[in-house]
């Protein structure tokens, strides 16, 4: 990455508890600074300094642009190659204005609360003088011959930098959001060892620096690729997703809703899926305009991504339509389910510009599961659609388990064997 706390933005301010980490980084840096300028020696830089400074100044503000969002909404930056050098060829009270020089731009471009780019900027300088601290104690222990002793220093920096950062991050995230360790996504072997792999970049950086700086430009293009590579996951969330609502697209919801009916059919495990319609969308539309419709719709997105767990899968079937996977789940449940999301959504109300009052919306939904209903996913989709037509037919704003036809188990996996079968 290093990580940073923009993606995880408040819209209505910082807690209380969360000011207080800010205020204890932004003292950390200011007195780690002010402690590693008294130990290291003089604060002014000399000739050769000043001017690596500049190039690395140039180095980590343009890196610190070039940000790679993944489909779990953790945020990636190439900067951190930069820093690691710097930790070693500029003085310790220096680095903290190179981590205000590498955030004014993201700040002036994407205009970040300030609360959020000064926990950045301090979480940085912290980082980073614990990652000084980190190499100054390696190179002070006279245990190795200073080529070696380089090589540990610089990655003892790396592993104190991303470690420091991330918990740090942590912290903010829990006290200003509430999320746990797993919720953050911090300490995921994939978070970490991208991050290891940049302050990576940042050890071969600093030793082609300290016999070129010019040849140090070669790392750039290890840097583009990797920034490039961090895209693709991305990109290719993108396929799968709704552009109006965030939530997977129908094509992807077929795909996984196939891939999950062979396993219940393989394990015998339960399965339920619910076919959602948003109940007189036409008339939001003409009374309100499409742009009320289109913030109800994802209105309906964001509940239902609210109220579903961690491993069912929601998407935008078409028009006003949803669904929900719900694998493992029985028919209750998923009945349960389903009119958490109807009753929140009948609770809500959608201010529209321009409209002094607020609107309401409802939906109907339409519940189908294996093996009650069907051994294969076009049945499954009928029999929900189905029981939505008679939520819509009874009244709306309601929920309704399809009819079952008998338990079709035994001949849905006496078909799914015959398959394999065929293929052997």
């Amino acid at each position: 990455m290093a990580t940073t706390a923009g993606d995880q933005a408040s819209k209505s301010g910082l807690p209380r508890l969360a000011s207080g980490v800010l205020f204890a980084c932004g003292f950390a840096a200011l007195a780690g600074s002010a402690a590693a300028g008294a130990i290291h020696g003089p604060i002014l830089p000399n000739q050769h300094q000043r001017a690596s400074f500049v190039l690395l100044a140039v180095g980590v503000a343009v890196a610190q642009l070039f940000v790679v969002i993944t489909p779990k909404n953790q945020s990636y930056h190439c900067s951190l190659a930069f820093l690691i050098p710097a930790i070693f060829v500029l003085p310790p009270a220096w680095l903290l204005a190179l981590c205000v020089i590498q955030h004014l731009p993201e700040w002036i471009k994407l205009r970040y609360p300030w609360y959020i780019q000064t926990f950045n900027i301090a979480n940085y300088a912290v980082d980073a003088l614990a990652a000084w601290g980190a190499a100054d104690l390696v190179m002070r222990s006279q245990l190795l011959s200073h080529d070696a002793a380089l090589v540990v220093a610089a990655v003892a920096a790396a592993i104190a930098f991303v470690a420091v950062n991330h918990v740090l991050l942590a912290v903010m995230l829990w006290a200003a959001r509430g999320h746990s360790l797993r919720q953050s996504g911090l300490f995921t072997f994939a978070s970490l060892s991208t991050d290891l792999a940049v302050a990576g970049c940042g050890i071969v950086l600093l030793g082609l620096w300290s016999g070129d700086r010019w040849l140090a430009g070669a790392t750039l293009a290890t840097l583009f690729l990797i920034q490039r590579s961090l895209s693709v996951p991305a990109l290719e969330q993108e396929t799968r997703l709704d552009p109006k609502t965030g939530l997977f697209n129908a094509t992807h919801f077929l795909a996984e809703l196939d891939e999950e009916l062979e396993r219940s059919m393989r394990f015998g495990r339960p399965l339920s899926i619910v076919m959602a319609d948003l109940d007189l969308l036409r008339d939001i539309n003409n009374t309100y305009g499409h742009l009320a419709g289109d913030m109800v719709l994802s209105g309906i997105a964001e509940i239902m991504q609210e109220e579903v767990r961690s491993y069912d899968l929601a998407a935008r079937f078409g028009g006003e339509e949803f669904a929900l996977l719900l694998p493992e789940t029985s028919l209750d449940e998923a009945a349960e389910i389903a009119d958490r999301v109807r009753v929140k959504l009948a609770n809500t109300r959608f201010t529209i510009p321009g409209y002094r009052r607020a609107i309401r919306a409802t939906i109907s939904c339409g519940i189908a599961g294996f093996p009650e209903h069907a051994g294969d996913s076009t049945g499954l989709i009928q029999a929900a659609d189905a029981a939505l037509y008679a939520s819509k037919s009874n009244g709306r704003d309601r929920t309704t388990v399809a009819a079952s036809s008998g338990d079709e188990f035994a001949a849905a996996v006496a078909e799914l064997d015959d398959r394999h079968l065929t293929r052997a």
